[in-house]
C-alpha cells in the first residue's frame, strides 16, 4: 500500500487506536453536544475513556450529535487529506441513520476545484482523488470494511477504485448486533432527533425491558436497524449474540475478521465469561478479532454499557 493512499472514516467507525494508528487511518470528527457544551468526537482514546469515567451520559440526558457541515468538512479534507495524500478511499457510517456520507460527499464534490488549486500551488502535480462509499452499517460495521479494505490495498496491492468496488457487494453482508444496557438513551435519542422510521425500541418494549430487565438484540443490516431478539439482562444477550455469530465463523464468513466495541471501559467487557470464550473460539478458527471503546457519538444514542459485534456472512 504506497504512502500516498489512505483511508478516512468518521469518528463513529469503531477502531482500537493503535489500528488506526498503525495503518494511517484518518478520522474526521463529529460534533456532540452535552446540555451547553460542544464537544468534538475525533475518537482520541484518552478523551473517550474520560467521558465514561466521569458518567457524562449520567450528568445530563440533554446530549445530541450533529455531524460536521459540508463546508466544513471541505475545510478539514484540505487540511488533512489533499495535500498529504493522492488517493483516499472515505468508508462511512449508514446514510439513513446520519448526513455524514452526504456532507462528506458533497464536500469532495463541491471543492474539486479548490483542491486541484491547493495541489498545484504546493507543486503537486498528480491528480487528487478521494472516494466515498456507505458502509449500510453502524459503529463496528464500518470497522469491518476497513479491515478488508486494507487486506485488499495492503496483500493484493489492489487500487483504491477496485477496492471500492470490492468492498460495495460485501457492505450489504455485513450483520452488526447491539446489545444496549441503558435502554433509556436507546429509546430516547431517535425521539430527540426526529427520526420516525427508527424502529430499534418502542415505547412497550422500554417499559417492559425496564422493569424485567430484558435487553433487546438490535440488528444492523444493509441501511437498517430494527429489533431481531431479546434476552434477560445483558450477559444473556452477550451469549446469544456471540452463538449467532460463532455459527456464522463455523459456516466461514466473507470477511476474515469479527470487529467489537463496548460502550466503556474494556476492562469491563473483557471480564465476561461469553466474551472471553468467544474470543477463544475466532483464535481457534483463525478469525482476527477487534475490540474498540464505542465511539462517543455511538454512546450518546446508544447509551453507556452497550456492546456492538459485527461480521460478514
Amino acid at each position: 500500500m504506497s504512502d500516498t493512499i489512505c483511508i478516512a472514516v468518521d469518528a463513529c467507525c469503531d477502531l482500537p487506536p493503535e489500528f488506526i494508528e498503525q495503518n494511517n487511518i484518518r478520522v474526521l470528527p463529529i460534533y456532540i453536544k452535552i446540555g451547553e457544551q460542544t464537544l468534538t468526537d475525533d475518537r482520541d482514546a484518552a478523551r473517550t475513556l474520560s467521558f465514561y469515567q466521569e458518567g457524562m451520559l449520567a450528568k445530563s440526558f440533554d446530549a445530541e450529535t450533529n455531524p460536521v457541515s459540508a463546508e466544513e468538512m471541505s475545510g478539514i479534507l484540505e487540511k488533512e487529506l489533499v495535500l498529504k495524500y493522492d488517493k483516499v478511499l472515505g468508508i462511512m457510517m449508514m446514510s439513513s441513520r446520519s448526513r455524514v456520507f452526504e456532507n462528506v460527499r458533497e464536500a469532495v464534490w463541491v471543492s474539486q476545484p479548490k483542491f486541484k488549486e491547493l495541489r498545484a500551488d504546493s507543486g503537486l502535480t498528480r491528480r487528487f482523488r478521494i472516494m466515498v462509499m456507505d458502509s449500510n452499517n453502524l459503529f463496528t460495521g464500518p470497522a469491518l470494511l476497513v479491515t478488508e479494505a486494507l487486506r485488499l490495498l495492503k496483500q493484493e496491492n489492489a487500487s483504491i477504485e477496485s477496492t471500492m468496488i470490492e468492498l460495495e457487494p460485501l457492505a450489504n453482508k455485513i450483520r452488526t448486533y447491539l446489545v444496549p444496557q441503558d435502554l433509556f438513551h436507546l429509546k430516547n435519542r431517535a425521539g430527540n432527533r426526529g427520526d420516525k422510521s427508527d424502529n430499534s425500541l418502542n415505547w412497550l418494549t422500554y417499559q417492559v425491558g425496564k422493569a424485567m430487565n430484558i435487553k433487546p438484540i438490535i440488528e444492523g443490516y444493509q441501511g437498517n436497524t430494527s429489533p431481531v431478539d431479546k434476552a434477560f439482562g445483558f450477559s444473556n444477550g452477550l451469549e446469544k449474540i456471540f452463538s449467532k455469530v460463532s455459527d456464522a465463523m463455523d459456516n466461514g464468513l466473507s470477511i476474515n475478521a469479527i470487529t467489537m466495541s463496548y460502550a466503556g471501559d474494556l476492562n469491563e467487557i473483557k471480564k465476561e465469561s461469553a466474551f472471553q470464550q468467544f474470543v477463544a473460539h475466532a483464535e481457534s478458527c483463525g478469525v482476527p478479532t477487534h475490540l474498540a471503546m464505542m465511539s462517543t457519538t455511538a454512546a450518546i444514542n446508544v447509551g453507556p454499557g452497550a456492546f456492538s459485534i459485527s461480521y460478514a456472512e
